[in-house]
């Protein structure tokens, strides 16, 4: 996922970039075809592998090659099917950060609140990190989750090991004694999830011919390339 969000609200950009990598363990198999679901949204782009059949995709979301001569190489991660899904609308980001530095004689109030808006994502080692004014040392008054000051890079590093329905909002509110709004962008955040944002996914794996189910495992992971509120 890649993500830039306006301090003022709005996005300045969201896309998330998909794939599916086949490994196969063992050269009996290296001509699996491998069952797909496919209920993503209108307007995702989707695209399968040349060497893969195009017409068996569009009619039943089948990956299978379009010649057997043409096995998938063995031990080694092969990209099958790639998309690509462009959000419009800021209620559509898994994670929302409101920011607020206010400006007085005595430096800068900041307060930085997160709102969990896909609640059937659990995020998980999330990290939100906040540059400072060189020089300053932040006197942090409510946190939720833990922070650490990381002076040599004027930065406050915010954490929480999970994010989910049971702690949906949360807010980090601290001081400083100089600086001003623009001192405290960007605010980048890390995170990462198991569950996709596009319900695409794999129901079964069978041999070329169709006639015997193959064992499979899956791994599925959501991850934040570039998440920032500027």
């Amino acid at each position: 996922m890649v993500a830039t969000v306006s301090r003022d609200g709005g996005l300045q950009g969201v896309e998330i970039l998909g794939v599916v990598s086949l490994s196969v363990s063992s050269p009996e198999y290296n001509t699996v075809s491998v069952q797909m679901h496919n209920k993503a949204p209108a307007g995702v782009q989707l695209q399968v592998h040349p060497n893969l059949d195009k017409k068996e995709w569009q009619a039943s979301h089948m990956l299978k090659l379009k010649s057997a001569g043409k096995p998938f190489p063995v031990n080694n991660d092969v990209g099958v099917l790639k998309w690509k899904m462009v959000l419009t609308e800021e209620e559509q980001l898994p994670l929302a950060l409101n920011c607020w530095p206010q400006e007085s004689a005595d430096g800068c109030q900041v307060n930085i609140e997160y709102t969990l808006q896909r609640e059937d994502l659990s995020l998980e080692n999330v990290v939100i990190t906040v540059p400072l004014p060189a020089a300053t040392v932040p006197v942090v008054s409510e946190c939720e989750g833990s922070y650490d000051y990381q002076k040599s890079r004027n930065q406050l590093v915010w954490t929480m090991p999970v994010i989910d329905s049971t702690n949906s909002t949360g807010t980090l509110e601290f001081s400083v004694p100089n600086g001003h709004a623009d001192h405290f962008f960007p605010v980048h955040v890390r995170f990462h999830t198991e569950k996709l944002y596009c319900d695409i996914g794999v129901e079964g794996v069978q041999t070329n011919d169709g006639n015997t189910a193959v064992p499979f495992s899956v791994e599925t992971r959501l991850v934040t390339e570039k998440y920032e509120v500027v």
